[in-house]
């Protein structure tokens, strides 16, 4: 196996990451991203970078927990209805 820099290979990119780490984000969302990039070393026999997998877990968070920012905008509309109405 080859040092750091060339570990990363490119087919491994956030489709490959996802379909590969998706249970074990599902099951638990506080795993770290040590844990998952173990997994996908082992299972590959590649390093995947922290931010490559960061950013693919923090899509399924959003995914399953919703955009903040949507929820957010939606309670200030609900507030401003519940203020136009009560």
């Amino acid at each position: 196996m080859q040092t750091s820099m060339g570990q990363d290979h490119g087919r491994l990119n956030s489709k490959v990451i996802a379909q590969h780490i998706f249970t074990m984000v599902k099951v638990d969302l506080t795993i770290s991203i040590r844990v998952l990039q173990g997994g996908m070393e082992n299972h590959f026999g590649y390093k995947v970078s922290d931010r490559k997998v960061w950013l693919v877990k923090q899509r399924f968070i959003a995914r399953i927990y919703g955009y903040w920012r949507n929820q957010t905008t939606s309670f200030f509309h609900w507030l401003f209805a519940m203020q136009m109405y009560l």
